[in-house]
């Protein structure tokens, strides 16, 4: 089934082309959100129109991304991360992750639209944003390793230096019901 675009698809067309697709996926998907119309005698006529409109919203939103581009460019975020003691990191960084601290910033961008290849070490990095009409915007990360390390030592020395009162007492609340026992047992022995 052939159908014309109303909107920029990523790895099916761009606004205004004409392309050919499966008839349930037409149908399903594509007609019913208003992505594409079918593509029939009356709309093919009024194609030429379309893709002048189309030219004309292009310029629109083009203009639109470049300004939300100037502000997001050169935005510095900041994520702390666990690393082990070789330098990998536990788990894994996110477009979501990303888009979360851009909010913080108060800029949003949805997490289909951040680009990155995937980040393992600590350091800086440049994320990619795209933005409608194919403008991109550069964000700066610094990925940081938590510096959570000494404390947590500093917690093991202090849970084994109470661990060996704490056995103490369980040894003597242990040894006092063991003579409580032996003192009931030689009572209904008499």
């Amino acid at each position: 089934m052939q159908v014309i675009l109303k909107k920029d698809i990523p790895q099916l067309g761009r606004i205004g082309e004409l392309i050919k697709v499966r008839e349930g996926y037409a149908r399903n998907f594509l007609i019913p959100r208003a992505y594409a119309v079918a593509a029939n005698a009356s709309n093919l006529k009024g194609l030429e129109h379309q893709k002048l409109l189309v030219e004309a919203h292009k310029k629109k939103v083009q203009k639109e991304s470049q300004v939300v581009a100037e502000k997001i460019n050169g935005t510095k975020i900041s994520i702390e991360r666990r690393f082990n003691e070789s330098g990998k990191m536990f788990g894994t960084l996110t477009a979501a992750d990303i888009v979360i601290e851009l909010k913080k910033k108060n800029h949003v961008v949805d997490r289909r639209d951040v680009e990155f290849d995937a980040i393992k070490a600590p350091g800086t990095y440049e994320i990619k944003v795209r933005l409608p009409g194919d403008v991109y915007a550069s964000v700066s990360l610094a990925l940081e390793a938590i510096k959570e390390k000494a404390a947590k030592e500093e917690g093991k020395k202090a849970k084994t230096a109470k661990a060996p009162k704490a056995a103490s007492k369980t040894k003597k609340a242990k040894a006092e019901s063991t003579d409580e026992k032996t003192e009931s047992e030689e009572a209904d022995a008499e």
